[in-house]
């Protein structure tokens, strides 16, 4: 895993397809994740980490995972903490 002060990024990525109806605000340092409530089933009071990873789907070999996580390239708090909360902004 990268170090904190270093940030190895997967060489592309597919604009994060898992999140149907959110929107993603990239502001210089500032990365924004607009999610509907809907999308969490208006739960409002959980914790969160933001973690880069290289992701593969497997649908042909029964012996791996459908979704494995084969490299992880940061964790933005530096560990698995759940450090960031839920932030509501007026609409």
């Amino acid at each position: 895993m990268a170090s904190p002060h270093t940030s190895r990024h997967p060489p592309r990525h597919a604009a994060l397809p898992g999140l149907p109806g959110a929107q993603f605000v990239l502001q210089e340092n500032t990365l924004r994740i607009l999610v509907p409530a809907w999308r969490i089933q208006n739960v409002r009071d959980f914790s969160f980490d933001a973690v880069t990873a290289y992701l593969e789907v497997n649908t042909s070999d029964d012996g791996r995972p459908m979704l494995g996580v084969y490299e992880v390239y940061d964790v933005a708090p530096g560990d698995l903490s759940l450090p960031y909360r839920l932030k509501e902004s007026a609409p």
